[in-house]
C-alpha cells in the first residue's frame, strides 16, 4: 500500500525532498535510493526495484555531514517503503548486527 493509502499518524510533519541516501544493508553491501520525504523521526524511501530488505537497518542520509540513522521497516509497497528512525543506546552505525 503507498503512503496515500494509510491515514496520516505521523508525530511530526514530513518534508517532500529529492535527496539521493544510502541503505546500508552489511559492511560490504549498500543500495543508493532517493529519499521522498523525511521528518524528524522517519522517511519514506523510493528503490530503484523492488528488493526484500531486512526489518532493520542503517540509512546514510550524508550530505556535508555524516547523518545516519538506524531505521525500522513499517511499509514496503513494490519499490516504495516507509520507515521510523530508532534510537538505541550504545550501537555503533558501524555496527550491522541490530537485532
Amino acid at each position: 500500500m503507498t503512503e496515500a493509502g494509510f491515514k496520516d499518524q505521523r508525530a511530526y510533519p514530513r518534508r517532500q525532498m529529492a535527496r539521493r541516501a544510502t541503505i546500508m544493508l552489511s559492511p560490504t553491501r549498500e543500495m543508493e535510493c532517493p529519499t521522498r520525504n523525511l521528518s524528524r523521526n522517519g522517511a519514506m524511501i523510493e528503490l530503484d526495484e523492488p528488493v526484500d530488505l531486512p526489518k532493520r537497518f542503517v540509512l546514510d542520509l550524508s550530505g556535508n555531514i555524516v547523518v545516519r540513522r538506524v531505521c525500522d521497516l513499517i511499509w514496503q509497497d513494490g519499490t516504495a517503503i516507509g520507515v521510523t528512525f530508532t534510537v538505541l543506546r550504545g550501537v555503533q552505525v558501524t555496527q550491522f548486527n541490530l537485532d
